[in-house]
């Protein structure tokens, strides 16, 4: 069953996610180059943001 939005991938805080893309332009969110659904049309999941050993990063300035 195909979705009904039109989805993109954005980094949000310490995480990616799938967004509606009106969602994420009206937050200011920078859209990833990167697919944001399945081949089945579903939204991917939220991944953690990693370094190369998969420890969580902090994306958060001082």
């Amino acid at each position: 069953m195909p979705n009904d939005y039109d989805f993109v991938r954005v980094r949000e805080g310490d995480h990616e996610k799938s967004l509606p893309s009106a969602h994420a332009a009206s937050a200011g969110l920078t859209v990833l180059d990167k697919p944001a659904v399945d081949e089945y049309g579903k939204p991917l999941p939220a991944l953690p943001i990693t370094d190369k050993a998969g420890k969580p990063v902090s994306t958060k300035e001082a």
